[in-house]
């Protein structure tokens, strides 16, 4: 069996209500948010990442200037995530329609690493299963590929709904990868602080 094609979506469209601005634009260690995400993703797929921007899109795009990256604009960012679901997959198919699969993931993981998407991609490549999620906090969630069997549901997601209502759906079908920092995201000024700190102290 041949290497299953497969395009990353990246979801950055959101409103960051708790934090009060645009977390894709927090830095750490000289990166915005979104950069960092981004140089992951092409790391582990460079030609074919979508970002998909909503909320301060014009600034976030700025962001990734001289990126090999395709962006979407969701018009509909303030229904929530399945919207941008939608339109990040829309796009990726748009640029390639025979994918095998996309690997949905967010921006705002900051020990995200490319050696966690590498395992959830060799766990994909050499299995059948319809969903490779990340397990962290008991739980599956991003980043998480989903098979081209599951476009159809992806395609209609509606608000807050994400990727984890279609990994609950096909639970008995979904393999798993450890990423225990996955717990690690920002919602909150106070968060983004407490990380500043312990990128400091990390070598």
């Amino acid at each position: 069996m041949g290497q299953k094609t497969f395009s990353i979506i990246i979801l950055a469209a959101g409103l960051s209500k708790r934090l009060g601005e645009a977390k894709q634009l927090l830095q750490l260690n000289g990166q915005s948010l979104i950069q960092k995400a981004a140089n992951i993703a092409i790391s582990v797929s460079p030609k074919d990442v979508v970002i998909v921007l909503g909320h301060y899109a014009d600034q976030v795009e700025k962001e990734l200037e001289g990126l090999n990256v395709s962006t979407a604009i969701n018009i509909h960012y303030k229904q929530g995530m399945g919207s941008s679901i939608k339109y990040g997959l829309q796009s990726a198919l748009g640029l390639c329609n025979n994918l095998d699969g996309v690997l949905i993931m967010v921006c705002d993981q900051p020990f995200l690493s490319s050696k966690h998407l590498f395992d959830l991609l060799s766990k994909w490549q050499n299995s059948d299963t319809s969903i490779v999620a990340s397990q962290y906090n008991a739980g599956l969630g991003v980043p998480a590929i989903f098979d081209q069997k599951l476009f159809p549901e992806l395609l209609e997601l509606k608000g807050d709904k994400g990727g984890k209502k279609v990994i609950l759906n096909h639970i008995t079908n979904t393999v798993s990868v450890s990423f225990e920092d996955g717990k690690t995201d920002i919602d909150t000024l106070e968060e983004y602080q407490k990380i500043k700190e312990t990128y400091k102290k990390s070598p």
